[in-house]
């Protein structure tokens, strides 16, 4: 950075960094941070393959679009705990990021946020977050577990679609909507707790969950899309916290074969 510009600055972080809003605007792999730091600007780091390791300080609360993406060689695991806003497509692609990624102050978590980070094991989605993306975790071939939080209203289509290593799911009591092909072929699924106020189910949300043998539906589901649980051959059982006859009102978009054949368990309470 030239001497004397005023929009600009290094700081000694081997980065460019804007003065006003404290946003490194672009790094490379010999990065450093400090407690200035509050943002990473979209496309910061993109493509930076020679990109190791990081350590993101507790004063960075917004990671841009596509800030991390393609950084394959990134490892480890990133502490994002303080971070309230992660962009579309922010760390896609970094497959060798490992561990846990807690998000428990976020309150938005892009389209794709995570796409294909496949090392990843556990996801901490807080209390803050409304809004899980499209595609957020979408192939995150060995996300074991998430918890997600009671504020999340919407579950993106695709957002946990084919996370293979998946067992269970427990989804919070305030989401309204899970999207189109939310779960499917997460082929280790084996059971899904929806919470109280789902209103649809979205279409393949959990096609071809192909160990998948019970479910708990509330009675505030009004519609479950089509093939929303086709191909889930081993689902035995549906526990419905409604009547026989709410759940005879249900618009089924068809192809849901399982769901009608398996065993309900009526006027469930848990």
């Amino acid at each position: 950075v030239a001497e004397g510009n005023t929009v600009y600055e290094d700081r000694g972080l081997n980065a460019i960094v804007e003065i006003d809003t404290n946003t490194i605007i672009t790094g490379c792999k010999n990065t450093t941070f400090d407690d200035s730091i509050e943002n990473i600007g979209d496309w910061a780091f993109f493509g930076c393959d020679s990109l190791k390791s990081i350590v993101i300080p507790d004063s960075v609360t917004t990671i841009g679009d596509w800030a991390f993406s393609n950084c394959s060689n990134l490892t480890g695991t990133i502490d994002l705990s303080n971070c309230t806003s992660i962009g579309s497509h922010a760390f896609n692609h970094c497959s060798n990021l490992t561990g846990t990624i807690d998000l428990s102050n976020c309150t938005n978590i892009g389209n794709s946020a995570f796409i294909h980070c496949k090392n990843l094991t556990s996801v901490v989605i807080g209390n803050k977050v409304e809004t899980i993306g499209n595609n957020a975790f979408y192939s995150c071939d060995s996300l074991e577990s998430v918890v997600i939080g009671d504020n999340v209203k919407t579950i993106g289509d695709s957002a946990f679609y084919s996370c293979d290593s998946l067992e269970s799911v427990v989804i919070g009591d305030n989401v309204k909507t899970i999207g189109d092909s939310a779960f499917s072929y997460c082929d280790s699924l084996e059971s899904v707790i929806i919470g109280d106020k789902v209103e649809r189910i979205g279409r393949e949300a959990f096609y071809n969950c192909k160990n998948l043998t019970s479910v708990v539906i509330p009675a505030s589901v009004t519609n479950i899309g089509n093939s929303a649980f086709y191909y889930c051959n081993e689902l035995n059982t549906v526990y419905y916290s409604g009547t026989e006859e709410q759940w005879n009102l249900i618009t089924d978009g068809g192809n849901n074969y399982t769901l009608t054949n398996a065993t309900k368990v009526f006027n469930y309470q848990g």
